[in-house]
């Protein structure tokens, strides 16, 4: 599933959304939702966000969706 996050301010109640070449084809789900007042999250703010520069050199070399018990070992009324 890919995902958009957008905060946008309408303007004469209506947004225009520029939908990534990834969701420009087929359906897509719209659910609108207000921005909590006591929230940090601007549009500013989510430009502006960027990965800890710790991360550049992180390579990642598990399998994080790979079970870590075997599978005859789930049943643990045995």
């Amino acid at each position: 599933m890919q995902a958009l996050r957008l905060i946008v301010n309408p303007v004469d109640r209506r947004l225009v959304i520029d939908l990534p070449d990834m969701l420009a084809s087929g359906a897509c789900e719209v659910i609108i939702l207000p921005v909590d007042p006591r929230s940090d999250v601007t549009p500013e703010r989510l430009a502006t966000r960027r990965p800890s520069a710790k991360l550049i050199e992180t390579r990642m070399k598990d399998d994080l969706t790979a079970s870590v018990a075997a599978d005859d070992e789930w049943d643990a009324l045995k």
